[in-house]
């Protein structure tokens, strides 16, 4: 596929969603296309200060209001075998987070939630130990779950975001993942 990025232009109905007051923000989109979702409908998941939100669209550029589902940060949907998973980042405390994963099979219900991964190697962060971020890909018989670890504060931008970009490995889609140490 060719793209020719410099033809690219702004829709001019953006930003097509706007964050749910009181929120500042929306954040870490995760879509199921229409042919993928048991209604035919776009599916958005995406978090905003207050936790992760559920958006329907019928034709992807106009969003229904986004109904809160759960607490969490950076949802990521997986789909497989008639089964959606929405991993997702969970904060301890704002120095501590794990990925966490509910299922469903419609993308109203969900599961209560499971931990798949916590930190736990000495680089994911002394102060900021955090895990997030989660992005799975199934190649053959292995899921192989990308994440961040740790966090540094970027201090021209006044916040903290992922230091490192990580690899966890697994037979199974619920683990136990193994996580690659370098």
């Amino acid at each position: 596929m060719n793209f020719d990025l410099e033809n690219w232009v702004d829709h001019p109905k953006n930003p097509l969603i706007e964050p749910p007051w009181p929120s500042p923000l929306v954040g870490d989109p995760s879509v199921v296309l229409p042919g993928d979702s048991p209604d035919g409908n776009w599916h958005m998941f995406l978090n905003t200060v207050f936790g992760i939100y559920h958006y329907i669209s019928d034709e992807g550029i106009n969003w229904r209001k986004g109904k809160r589902i759960f607490s969490g940060w950076r949802a990521f949907v997986f789909q497989e075998n008639g089964f959606y998973y929405l991993f997702y980042e969970e904060y301890k405390t704002p120095f501590r987070s794990k990925i966490r994963v509910r299922t469903s099979g419609d993308l109203k219900y969900w599961s209560e939630p499971q931990t798949i991964l916590e930190p736990s190697l000495d680089w994911e962060g002394r102060i900021y130990r955090t895990n997030g971020n989660p992005c799975l890909v199934k190649k053959g018989n292995t899921y192989m779950l990308y994440y961040s670890a740790g966090q540094i504060f970027l201090r021209d931008l006044g916040f903290t975001e992922p230091r490192y970009i990580c690899l966890a490995l697994a037979n199974e889609i619920f683990g136990p993942y193994e996580k690659l140490e370098k």
